[in-house]
């Protein structure tokens, strides 16, 4: 979570590859995704698939509090939304899926 990025995305982009070499030079590979606060917030709110696993699968590194919370909330609402995994990559969110 940062609190100044660049609006484009490749701006971004540029950035995570740069941070994401630094796992390669120590022989670990590591995702990086860089987000506003806001952002992430929206992404706890409506469900964002990534969250799902890295709320049960994550580690804090460096926090004000802000990411405990939010995980905390997205907890909540995997609840709410009656959400179960059925597999090792797959979950089943029947309060998110769309009726057709």
């Amino acid at each position: 979570i940062c609190r100044k990025l660049p609006k484009e995305w490749r701006e971004r982009d540029e950035l995570i590859i740069g941070l994401e070499k630094t796992g390669f030079i120590f022989g670990k590979p590591i995702h990086i995704e860089l987000l506003a606060q806001k952002e992430f917030e929206f992404s706890v709110k409506e469900g964002a698939p990534l969250l799902f696993d890295l709320s049960y699968n994550h580690k804090i590194i460096y926090d004000h509090g802000f990411f405990k919370k939010q995980i905390n909330i997205f907890k909540n609402n995997i609840k709410e939304w009656n959400a179960k995994k059925t597999d090792k990559v797959t979950w089943e969110v029947p309060k998110l899926a769309i009726k057709i």
